[in-house]
């Protein structure tokens, strides 16, 4: 139940509890009216009247005390409180004016407060049953009095009307239209307002939605721009050392004049373009990065054979594994069920994880390519005998700009970025990865994509990373890895 109806409910329960209030004054001006007019000479037989007012200060007194707004039963159930309420008063006021009078008695008019009430307290139809209830009520007692089946106590010295048909009958006629016309008004005044009411409510919590969804977004922009500040600060930090080590060598060479001999201009000029070359693969990798994130947020999807990938992938890297004289071992199993997603993301992905295998894995070492179906997803692993990943590493391989310890002792260039590329185009997949590593052994990465139709719905989170069980003698590696934000 939201706020607002519980606001309400305890509206309508306040309510309530001022009728009881109310009662209270009721009960006194009753007692004093009765007392007055037997001090005024009026007859009026004490005795019934003084019991009826008792009566109604028991039950008043009882619904005081049970039914207050903080307990549980009035909180929940008003109008069944009000309804119980308006019922007992009307018919210790039907009793009341039958013993003072009937039809004859000028108070019969009250029922009127009744009828207000019950239409802001209840329902329209349950107010028009309350309206029919007080009429058969109270024209019970005025025919019971007029046929002679009830006594009439006459109130001396008012006129003796209880058996005029005429008398009778008009004033009968009269409160009926009265109490009928107080009970439609009421109700449509209270039915529209209430309606108005519902308007206000479902406009609340309407604000409400779309005032958490403004936050939600101002929440998901900072976190943006927190990212972009901590994006440009990495990519500054690492374009800043080659390009003060190109700048530093192009100073060198302008400014000392013993710099002249060919051979010596020529190295360090080959120095210079090392540097920018390097600044040059930052600035690629992280367009690429770009690119992948933006395949994250709107893929254009279209088939995609991952099998084809794979094979052009290793015909770009066949000269540097017959340069180092690597082993190739390649499983593909056919046929491998097609992909829906961005080739290009793909291929990236591809080509970071055999790239790094090869520059990884020592002369003469081996690199094995498997690409395999296995339920309802396609499974690529890449496994190298290099130099596996330090176990404090592992958790950092995917971050931006990271390089393990012993990759950089092995191989000087590097711009940190392929894992996080790796990673990033996995997720965009709906996929993930997994690395199972072993120092001076060597690693193996397993990415798991789902098939065709199975990668609709939430994006699958980038699982953790463990080792085989039988390799406890050797340095092992094992993370988790968190999906990118």
């Amino acid at each position: 139940m939201v706020d607002q109806d519980l606001v309400l409910l305890e509206l309508r329960g306040r309510l309530c509890y001022w009728l009881v209030q109310l009662r209270w004054v009721a009960v006194i001006g009753t007692l004093a009216t009765v007392l007055f007019s037997s001090w005024l000479g009026v007859t009026v037989f004490l005795p019934p009247l003084l019991f009826l007012i008792l009566g109604i200060a028991a039950y008043n007194l009882f619904f005081s005390l049970t039914a207050r707004p903080d307990r549980l039963f009035f909180f929940k159930k008003p109008r069944t409180c009000a309804a119980v309420q308006i019922v007992l008063d009307l018919i210790f006021l039907a009793l009341l004016l039958h013993f003072s009078g009937g039809i004859e008695n000028p108070f019969s008019i009250y029922f009127v407060f009744h009828m207000v009430i019950g239409s802001l307290l209840l329902s329209p139809i349950s107010a028009f049953v309350v309206c029919c209830f007080t009429l058969l009520l109270f024209g019970f007692i005025v025919w019971g009095e007029w046929v002679g089946l009830l006594p009439h106590y006459h109130l001396h010295p008012l006129p003796k009307v209880c058996r005029s048909l005429t008398v009778v009958f008009s004033n009968y006629f009269a409160l009926s239209a009265t109490l009928l016309i107080v009970t439609s008004m009421t109700s449509f005044i209270s039915g529209r307002l209430r309606k108005r009411e519902r308007q206000v409510r479902e406009l609340t919590v309407s604000l409400q939605e779309r005032s958490e969804q403004l936050e939600e977004a101002y929440r998901a922009l900072e976190e943006a721009e927190q990212f972009k500040s901590q994006q440009m600060r990495k990519m500054s930090h690492e374009l800043r050392a080659p390009l003060n080590a190109a700048l530093s060598i192009a100073n060198l060479l302008t400014q000392d004049a013993t710099v002249s001999d060919h051979a010596t201009v020529l190295r360090l000029m080959k120095r210079i373009s090392a540097r920018l070359n390097e600044m040059k693969d930052i600035v690629n990798d992280m367009l690429t990065l770009s690119r992948l994130r933006e395949v994250q947020r709107k893929v254009e999807r279209k088939p995609v054979s991952l099998k084809d990938i794979v094979q052009k992938s290793l015909e770009k890297f066949q000269p540097m594994m017959r340069e180092k004289k690597l082993a190739l071992v390649s499983d593909v199993s056919d046929p491998v069920p097609t992909l829906f997603g961005s080739e290009e993301a793909l291929q990236e992905m591809v080509d970071n994880l055999i790239s790094n295998a090869v520059r990884y894995t020592p002369a003469r070492g081996a690199v094995t390519v498997r690409l395999r179906s296995e339920g309802d997803q396609v499974i690529l692993e890449v496994s190298d005998t290099g130099v596996g990943i330090p176990p404090e590493d592992l958790p950092h391989i995917f971050d931006e700009f990271y390089r393990a310890r012993n990759a950089r002792e092995v191989v000087h260039e590097g711009t940190g970025l392929g894992l996080s590329i790796v990673r990033t185009a996995a997720e965009a997949h709906n996929g993930r990865v997994e690395v199972d590593s072993r120092l001076k052994v060597g690693t193996t990465f397993k990415v798991f994509l789902p098939m065709a139709g199975k990668q609709e719905g939430s994006r699958a989170p980038v699982t953790g990373y463990s080792n085989s069980p039988d390799t406890a003698d050797e340095p092992t590696s094992s993370a988790t890895v968190e999906p990118f934000q």
